[in-house]
């Protein structure tokens, strides 16, 4: 028998995946507070603290803000490794 392999979508594998445990890790790697992280994602503080507590679950909107947020950062950080590239000499 054949079984065909389910695609689990990439918002299932984040609520599979210890979430508040991920956003503590890259709060904790980006030196932000509940209060900082909270007005970036444009989430409420409470509800914040709520998922790094275990209180809630995460939305779909807001894991999707959550995932656009991280590659803005990451593509800051790059921009800015480039700009000191070019300055060294």
């Amino acid at each position: 028998m054949n079984e065909e392999k389910v695609k689990v979508p990439e918002y299932i594998k984040f609520l599979n995946s210890n979430p508040n445990e991920k956003m503590k890790q890259y709060m904790q790697e980006n030196d932000l507070n509940i209060k900082q992280f909270s007005k970036i994602i444009k989430v409420n503080e409470n509800t914040v603290a709520n998922w790094i507590n275990k209180g809630t679950q995460i939305s779909i909107q807001t894991f999707n803000k959550l995932k656009n947020m991280k590659k803005n950062l990451e593509n800051k950080k790059h921009k800015h490794k480039s700009r000191e590239s070019e300055l060294e000499p």
